[in-house]
C-alpha cells in the first residue's frame, strides 16, 4: 500500500519534478504563438486524459465505490476544468491564478498527497495519474504566464487569493449539501470538513477542529507563498526596466553625438566659406597695392641687365 514519505513516495516526487523541470526547460524555449497554443493544448489534453485515468482507477481500487463521494471536484481536478476555461477564454486573472495559485498547491499536492490514496498499491493508476495531473498543472500554469509576457503586480495576489477562498467555499457547500442529503456521506472536496482530508488538514484539525475555518491557515501560508512565487517575475520586470533605462540611455547618447557631429560640420562649413572670400577681397580694385614690390622687381632686373650685357673688348690689335 502507498504511505506517505515512503520510498515509493519519494521516487515519485523526484519523477514529477524531473518531468516538470524537463517539460518547463523545452516549452518555455518556443518562441511562435501558434506553437505556443499548441504546446498548451497538448497539456491540456494530457492533463484531462488522466482526470479520466485517475477516476477509473478509483472505481477499479475503492471498494463500495460510491460516485457522490468522488465526483471530480477535488483540488486537482478543478484546477484542470479552470486551465481549460482560462485557456480557451484568455483571462489574464485566471493566468495569474494559476501561477500564483495552481501551482504551488499542486506542488504541495505532490508532498501532502491525500488520504485516499494510502489506500491503493504503491503503483496503482489512480497514483500514478495524481502525480503525472499536478507535474503537468505546475508546468501549464507557469509556462501560459511565462507565454503572457505580462507582470504581476500586489493586487494579484490578493485576487487570486480571493478566488481559492471562492473556491474553496463552493466545494465547502457542495460537502455540505452532499452530506446533508445522504448522497455523499464522506464527500470532503478541497479538504473542508476538517477531517482526514490529507496530513496537512488533519494536522489543523487538532487546533482547529471546525469545517471550513481549518482552512484560513492555509489561505494565509498561500498569500506567503504566493509573494514568494511573485519574486522571478519582480527580478524579471526590475532587469527589463534597467535594459530599458539603458537602451535609452544609449539612444539619448546618440543622440547627443549626431548633434555635436551636425554642429561640428556647421563650423566647418562655416570656416570653408571664410577662406573662399579673403582671396576676393584682397583682389579687389579699392585695395592698396604694396608698393615695394615693382622696386624690387625693377632692381632685380637692373641687376639682371648689367650682369648679362657686360662685355670685355681686347684692343691690343689696333696699335699694330
Amino acid at each position: 500500500m502507498f504511505s506517505l514519505f515512503s520510498g515509493a513516495h519519494f521516487v515519485y516526487i523526484i519523477l514529477a519534478l524531473v518531468v516538470a523541470a524537463g517539460l518547463f526547460y523545452v516549452l518555455k524555449k518556443i518562441q511562435s504563438d501558434h506553437e505556443q497554443d499548441i504546446a498548451q493544448k497538448v497539456l491540456l489534453g494530457a492533463m484531462l486524459f488522466f482526470v479520466v485515468l485517475e477516476f477509473v482507477g478509483r472505481i477499479i481500487a475503492i471498494d463500495k465505490f460510491k460516485i457522490f463521494n468522488h465526483l471530480p471536484l477535488n483540488a486537482f481536478q478543478v484546477f484542470v476544468f479552470i486551465a481549460i476555461f482560462t485557456h480557451f477564454s484568455r483571462r489574464l486573472s485566471w493566468i495569474k491564478f494559476g501561477y500564483l495559485i495552481v501551482a504551488p498547491i499542486s506542488l504541495i499536492s505532490i508532498i501532502f498527497v491525500p488520504s485516499i490514496y494510502t489506500t491503493m498499491g504503491s503503483f496503482s493508476l489512480s497514483i500514478v495519474s495524481y502525480m503525472i495531473i499536478n507535474a503537468l498543472l505546475i508546468v501549464y500554469s507557469i509556462i501560459s504566464m511565462l507565454y503572457t509576457r505580462y507582470d504581476l503586480e500586489h493586487r494579484d495576489v490578493l485576487n487570486s487569493l480571493i478566488n481559492l477562498i471562492i473556491i474553496s467555499a463552493g466545494a465547502h457547500i457542495i460537502n455540505v449539501i452532499l452530506r446533508f442529503t445522504a448522497w455523499g456521506l464522506k464527500a470532503d472536496y478541497f479538504g473542508t470538513m476538517a477531517e482526514g482530508y490529507n496530513t496537512y488538514i488533519t494536522w489543523m484539525s487538532k487546533i482547529i477542529p471546525i469545517p471550513f475555518v481549518v482552512m484560513i491557515p492555509l489561505f494565509a501560508a498561500m498569500f506567503g507563498v504566493s509573494y514568494l512565487v511573485k519574486i522571478p517575475f519582480d527580478v524579471i520586470k526590475s532587469r527589463k526596466e534597467k535594459q530599458e533605462q539603458l537602451e535609452e540611455i544609449i539612444a539619448l547618447g546618440n543622440l547627443k553625438e549626431q548633434q555635436k557631429y551636425r554642429e561640428e560640420q556647421r563650423e566647418q562649413k562655416k570656416a570653408k566659406s571664410q577662406v573662399l572670400v579673403r582671396p576676393e577681397t584682397k583682389a579687389m580694385p579699392n585695395t592698396p597695392k604694396n608698393s615695394a614690390a615693382p622696386t624690387t622687381t625693377a632692381t632685380s632686373r637692373e641687376n639682371f641687365v648689367k650682369t648679362s650685357k657686360e662685355v670685355k673688348v681686347d684692343n691690343s690689335h689696333k696699335t699694330e
